[in-house]
């Protein structure tokens, strides 16, 4: 019925955002069992108070000026674009509230877009889509907020009617109302006589984004504080408890606070450690079959990561034009160090797969590889080349040709990221709700909490 709306991105996540090892399916696999309904951006509760409101706003402003019907099940794809048309406007209005009225100008913040946007309120530039190319203004449905928060809009319980991501529910109404209370913006629409004004003219009219006050913001990623009052009370309901009359739902709220409690507990200093931690609490002192391999993936995938950024490092370093001579790459002391890594963690990986009698082909297969590589610093080399080539997606990463090394990834895009398996930012959301009372330690640095608008310009 409403599952048409913009829900869905254009392309595969893999290769969206590239899997350089094969493994993001497992990884998603255990995200879904540690944190379900969320995922690895929905990280702020202060941005489900905002979208909540933005989707009120932008919904009601639609059904007067947008395509002029009341028909809330409407399917074409012009009103899938016309819907969206209205909510984007607020979405980054926000952002330029956050940019212009905090001291770092919304750096550190979740605020995809921020460099476009700031381009506009510098100067005006590009005033029809504050600042962003015709490309990337499109693109914002996915790369920003909402496409941040569309998993978490359709399931957690109540913050939209049915789930369907877009009419906000019991619990969506509550954060609204508490957005209604911090800005001043219009709670009527109307449709006015003449040419209908673009939904970018609209709200600049109506919404008085750089008015205060401005204590109401998105929040510092990397320093969590308990959103006060109602707010984090409201956080707490739904990302936590989950109502009574859906057992699912209710599992899932027990499962998510139970995982929370758990890494609080937590004395780990590595991600794979507090994963086996999270493991063995939610086992009751032995780890819960169903995220026993959690750990030795997690630290097999670590290791795979840093050798291919280790060995990207080093052809940067050595060589020109894109090239560096193969001996001088992996006589590197970083390089040579990884791959000892790997190899360690290979073993460890089978060693625990084995005693659980489960199987992940794609882990199996890149340690298999690598130990079977044995010493020899090429052939380790070509056995990570060959799980890459085999098994990932997204941007290609080197390859070797004879006596040299050849990057084929673009300069900035050659740094893989690791997997992400939503624990970051849940246990954020979990400081902000007052379930814990801070971060564990082994997550304070966690690649989740880049700085969203330093990672990509979106202008």
């Amino acid at each position: 019925m409403m599952d048409w709306f913009f829900t869905a991105p254009y392309e595969k996540t893999a290769v969206r955002r590239g899997d350089p090892l094969g493994m993001r399916s497992f990884a998603e696999e255990m995200a879904e069992r540690l944190a379900p309904g969320l995922s690895n951006r929905t990280m702020d509760g202060r941005w489900l108070s905002i979208l909540c409101w933005a989707l009120q706003q932008s919904n009601e402003a639609w059904q007067v000026l947008g395509v002029g019907t009341n028909d809330e099940h409407v399917t074409t794809g012009e009103a899938d674009r016309e819907l969206y048309s209205y909510l984007r406007p607020l979405e980054i209005l926000w952002l330029a509230r956050t940019v212009e009225n905090t001291s770092d100008h919304g750096k550190g913040r979740q605020v995809p877009g921020v460099r476009a946007v700031r381009r506009w309120t510098d100067g005006g530039h590009g005033l029809e889509r504050f600042g962003f190319s015709p490309d990337s203004y499109a693109r914002y449905r996915f790369t920003g907020v909402y496409g941040a928060y569309r998993v978490a809009l359709r399931s957690l319980p109540g913050l939209t009617t049915g789930g369907d991501g877009w009419r906000v529910g019991p619990v969506g109404r509550d954060f609204a109302e508490i957005v209604s209370g911090k800005v001043q913006c219009s709670r009527t629409h109307h449709r006015r006589r003449g040419k209908r004004s673009t939904p970018e003219q609209y709200w600049q009219r109506k919404f008085e984004w750089n008015k205060g006050p401005f204590e109401f913001l998105p929040t510092a990623i990397s320093k969590p504080e308990r959103l006060i009052g109602s707010e984090g009370k409201l956080l707490e309901r739904a990302v936590f408890l989950g109502p009574q009359t859906k057992d699912v739902e209710c599992r899932h709220g027990i499962r998510r606070r139970a995982v929370v409690e758990a890494a609080a507990k937590s004395s780990a200093t590595t991600r794979h450690g507090l994963f086996a931690d999270i493991a063995r609490t939610l086992g009751g002192g032995k780890p819960l079959d169903e995220i026993a391999l959690l750990s030795p993936f997690c630290e097999l995938a670590d290791a795979g990561i840093a050798a291919m950024n280790a060995c990207w490092a080093a052809v940067r370093e050595g060589g020109s034009a894109g090239f560096a001579n193969a001996s001088d790459v992996l006589d590197c002391i970083d390089v040579a160090d990884a791959f000892d890594v790997l190899t360690e963690t290979a073993r460890r990986w089978q060693s625990e797969r084995s005693n659980s009698g489960s199987a992940i082909a794609v882990a199996d297969a890149l340690a298999e590889s690598v130990i079977g590589a044995g010493g020899n610093r090429k052939r380790r080399f070509q056995a990570l080349e060959r799980h890459h080539n085999q098994f990932g997606s997204g941007l290609k990463w080197l390859a070797l040709e004879g006596a040299t090394i050849k990057l084929l990834a673009p300069i900035r895009g050659g740094d893989a990221g690791q997997y992400q398996f939503r624990i970051g930012a849940l246990c954020r959301l979990g400081v902000q709700a007052g379930i814990i009372s801070a971060m564990p330690d082994s997550l304070r640095q966690s690649p989740e909490f880049a700085d969203e608008g330093d990672e990509e310009d979106t202008g």
